[in-house]
C-alpha cells in the first residue's frame, strides 16, 4: 500500500508537468527500477488507450486511468469506471430530455405572461377599429401615435404620473426606514412585552384591508387629510410584514459585532445606520420592491380619500377614462402601458438584490 501511495502521489504531481504519453512511460520505467526494483511496463494496448484519453477527455482523466492500471488494489474501481463510461451516453440523453422538457415549460410560462403585455403595447399604436379586428395581430398594420396624443391632451396624465411617483417613492422610503428600524429593535433589544408585541404585529397581517377601511377613513377626516398626500402616504408608512421580514434578517447579525461597535463609542442609531443597514442591503432591496409595487398599484385607498382629479394617482386616472357613452380603448391601453413601465424598470434595476435577499436564508453556513 505504501508503494501504491508513492506511485499515486508521484503521478499526481506529474499531472501538472508531463504532456506526452512517451515521456510518461519512460518515467514509469525509471521510477519502477528505483522504487520497486523492476520497471513498470504498461499493458498491451494501454499506450494507444492513453493517447485516446488524452485527445478526448484531457490529461487529468488519463492519469487517473494510469493509476488504476498500475495499482492492483484499484483495479476493481477501473471496472466500475468503465461501466460508468459505457452508461454515460444514456445518462446524458436522459438529462438532456429532462432539461428540454423543463425549458419548454419555462418558455410556455414566459409566453403566457409576456403575450398580454406585448399585445397591450402594440394596441397603443392601433386605432380602435384595428384593436377589435380579427384575426388578432401583435404588430399594428397602421401604426399611429394618436392614442398617446389624446392621452396627454385630454387628460392631466403628467400630473397623475407625478402624483403616483411621489406617493410611491415617499411610501417606499418611509416603509424601508421604519420597517428596518422596528425590525432592529425587535431583533437586537430585550424589553418587557417584546414577544407579545411581535405576536400582535404578526396577527395584524391576517386582517383584510377592508376591515381597516372605515377606521382609517374616520382618522383621515379628523386629521383633515382628505384630498392630501398625507392621506395616501402616512397610513402605509410601516408595514407589519416588512417589519417581521427585517426582524428575521437582523437575527443573523452577530451580537458581538454590535457590542464591538458600542465599545468603540458608537451610539445606537449610528450602529443602526453605519453597521446594520449596509449588511442588510439584500433585505432592504426586497422590502423596497414590495413597498414600491404595492404603492404604485394601490387603487382602493386613493379612490376613497381622493376626489380632486389633480390629486389622482395614475390608476385612478386610467379608470376615469372609461366614459358612460364612449370608451377609447387605444387611449386606455396607452395609459395602462405607461403606468406599468416604472414597475418593470424598478424590478429590472433591483432584481439582483431582490433574488439575493430571497435566497439569503436558503443556505445555512
Amino acid at each position: 500500500l505504501c508503494v501504491e501511495y508513492l506511485v499515486y502521489d508521484t503521478l499526481q504531481q506529474l499531472s501538472h508537468t508531463l504532456v506526452s504519453t512517451k515521456k510518461l512511460v519512460q518515467y514509469l520505467a525509471i521510477y519502477g527500477n528505483l522504487v520497486l526494483g523492476h520497471p513498470l511496463q504498461p499493458p498491451v494496448g494501454f499506450v494507444d488507450q492513453l493517447n485516446h484519453y488524452q485527445e478526448g477527455d484531457g490529461p487529468s482523466y488519463c492519469y487517473a486511468i494510469l493509476i488504476l492500471e498500475f495499482t492492483p488494489s484499484y483495479r476493481t474501481l477501473l471496472t466500475k469506471l468503465d461501466a460508468a463510461a459505457q452508461s454515460r451516453p444514456t445518462a446524458r440523453l436522459t438529462t438532456s430530455i429532462g432539461r428540454l422538457f423543463v425549458l419548454l415549460i419555462l418558455i410556455g410560462g414566459v409566453l403566457l405572461t409576456a403575450i398580454p403585455y406585448i399585445y397591450m403595447a402594440s394596441a397603443t399604436l392601433k386605432p380602435n377599429t384595428e384593436i377589435f379586428a380579427f384575426p388578432i395581430t401583435l404588430w399594428p398594420r397602421n401604426a399611429t401615435f394618436f392614442n398617446y396624443r389624446q392621452l396627454f391632451q385630454e387628460f392631466p396624465f403628467f400630473r397623475w404620473y407625478a402624483n403616483t411617483a411621489f406617493v410611491a417613492s415617499a411610501r417606499t422610503l418611509l416603509s424601508v426606514f421604519l420597517s428596518a428600524l422596528a425590525g432592529f429593535g425587535f431583533a437586537k433589544y430585550v424589553f418587557p412585552g417584546r414577544n407579545v408585541l411581535l405576536t400582535i404585529l404578526i396577527a395584524t397581517v391576517m386582517l383584510p384591508f377592508q376591515i381597516l377601511l372605515v377606521p382609517l377613513f374616520t382618522e383621515m377626516i379628523r386629521f383633515r387629510w382628505i384630498n392630501t398626500y398625507w392621506a395616501v402616504i402616512v397610513p402605509f408608512a410601516a408595514n407589519a410584514f416588512h417589519i417581521f421580514l427585517m426582524r428575521q434578517y437582523m437575527l443573523s447579525i452577530p451580537d458581538e459585532l454590535l457590542d464591538a461597535a458600542r465599545i468603540d463609542g458608537c451610539s445606537e442609531f449610528r450602529i443602526f445606520a453605519r453597521i446594520v443597514l449596509p449588511i442588510m442591503k439584500p433585505g432592504l432591496a426586497v422590502i423596497s420592491i414590495l413597498a414600491f409595487v404595492q404603492s404604485w398599484n394601490d387603487f382602493l385607498w386613493p379612490l376613497i380619500v381622493l376626489s380632486d382629479i389633480n390629486m389622482f394617482t395614475v390608476n385612478l386616472g386610467v379608470a376615469t377614462m372609461v366614459g358612460p357613452y364612449r370608451i377609447q380603448y387605444g387611449t386606455i391601453m396607452a395609459g395602462s402601458f405607461l403606468s406599468t413601465l416604472p414597475i418593470v424598470v424598478f424590478f429590472l434595476t433591483m432584481q439582483r438584490q431582490f433574488i439575493a435577499g430571497l435566497t439569503a436564508g436558503a443556505i445555512k453556513l
